[in-house]
């Protein structure tokens, strides 16, 4: 609000004259940019916390550059995602397919990807997206992507426990590949699903190593109902 003298023409005083003016959207303006900036910051540190675990399990490995770069890679697919869409979530069919398609295994009949559309904030395409990319990379390097026997299914769904949160029911299923026996060692792809979405996203998640491949199945919080109805696209 603004106040003026109202004067005559002999510029004698005779009132007030009273201005309003809106600032509403400065204002709204003004505080966006403050979430935003604090996000960014927030963001960044928690992508640099990740880069650093990266590079602590990959320096260790005998292909320390290959197995570094393509894990950061994964990091940066990620990104990509969210910075070309229009809203700061991500349909989680496009996060899966863009993985595959990243080391060419498009769909077919030996790569069927499957589930309802759901939209993921970056917190949890940041971690998942990495655990996806480690399933990935598995199966080209020793599962169903390494040759013309195996195939794969990636499908998922959303649970509706009564009125308690949502959850994402994933499954990763390799079959034609058959497994002697359960890996004695641990490698990072491993300790990130096993542990690491447990720890950082309150997921559950479980690997079997079956007679006829390798399968992954990983349960993750969404929130509320409600909340997940608003994310599931039309």
């Amino acid at each position: 609000m603004r106040l003026s003298p109202y004067r005559d023409g002999n510029q004698k005083i005779e009132g007030v004259v009273i201005a309003f003016i809106d600032v509403t959207t400065i204002t709204l303006a003004e505080a966006r940019q403050e979430v935003l900036i604090s996000e960014l910051q927030h963001r960044t540190r928690n992508l640099l916390t990740v880069v650093q675990s990266i590079a602590r399990r990959t320096i260790e490995k005998g292909h320390p550059l290959d197995a570094f770069s393509a894990r950061i890679a994964s990091l940066g697919r990620v990104q990509s995602l969210v910075s070309g869409g229009s809203v700061d979530k991500i349909d989680l069919g496009d996060l899966i397919r863009f993985e595959l398609e990243a080391i060419g295994a498009n769909e077919n009949s030996r790569v069927r990807v499957n589930g309802p559309a759901i939209a993921l904030n970056f917190e949890l395409l940041q971690t998942l997206g990495l655990a996806l990319h480690e399933l990935t990379t598995n199966a080209l390097k020793y599962g169903a992507l390494k040759n013309s026997g195996g195939a794969l299914t990636v499908s998922w769904e959303i649970r509706h426990d009564g009125g308690g949160p949502s959850t994402l029911a994933l499954d990763w299923k390799e079959t034609g590949v058959p497994i002697a026996k359960t890996p004695a060692r641990k490698g990072f792809g491993r300790e990130l699903i096993e542990r690491a979405l447990v720890a950082s996203l309150q997921a559950e998640s479980k690997m079997i190593f079956g007679s006829d491949g390798l399968s992954c199945h990983i349960e993750l919080p969404l929130g509320s109902p409600a909340d997940t109805s608003a994310l599931q696209a039309n």
